[in-house]
């Protein structure tokens, strides 16, 4: 969307290579409509490939695959169809909320195509942004953008440190007030318990 507006609608295509998900290829074509943009659906490989043959004069062309658990046994055709199409940037998508093993695992199986970028979503409803950053830093990820809502495109941005850094101490900051609170709450006072042993 950002790029479409700086740079012209024209310029700009969309082929959803996600013939798994019901209604994948739809919402995106919505989405293309609304910003007004081409989106194409392939079924396979091959038809991305000839599908990006046609568009070779655009200046962006993004391919959206489909969203799959690592341990999906169809990933392996997604890795197979991707490895075909040459010259392609690849950026792992991974939810901020996903526990520290479970990235590593998600990083380790994507590993098999090259992974030159990572975005970051949900950071919205993470309880804290450590596993998320430690993983992206652990294996030298640049992280291109971070999303922090449902909003498309105002929920998405180009990733910043300075930005990420004082949101992870804001979430520190406020998980130890509320540990604090809960320890606090969790002991009667001494008017509490004296009234607790006269009952």
């Amino acid at each position: 969307a950002r790029f479409a507006l700086r740079h012209g609608r024209q310029h700009v295509a969309m082929i959803s290579a996600d013939a798994f998900r019901i209604g994948a290829q739809k919402q995106l074509l919505t989405f293309g409509q609304l910003i007004g943009v081409e989106v194409h659906a392939a079924a396979n490989s091959e038809e991305v490939r000839r599908l990006l043959d046609q568009l070779v004069t655009k200046r962006l062309v993004i391919i959206d695959t489909a969203g799959m658990s690592q341990r999906d046994m169809r990933l392996a055709e997604q890795f197979k169809a991707l490895a075909r199409v040459p010259a392609i940037r690849t950026y792992l998508v991974a939810s901020a909320t996903t526990q520290r093993g479970v990235l590593e695992e998600v990083v380790r199986a994507f590993s098999r195509l090259r992974i030159d970028a990572c975005v970051l979503t949900k950071l919205d409803e993470a309880a804290s942004l450590g596993d998320a950053l430690s993983m992206v830093m652990g294996h030298r990820l640049p992280l291109a953008y971070v999303s922090d809502g449902q909003r498309v495109p105002e929920d998405l941005h180009p990733a910043r440190v300075s930005r990420l850094i004082s949101r992870a101490v804001a979430l520190a900051d406020s998980h130890e007030k509320a540990e604090a609170l809960a320890r606090g709450a969790a002991r009667p006072s001494i008017a509490e318990r004296g009234t607790h042993a006269h009952v």
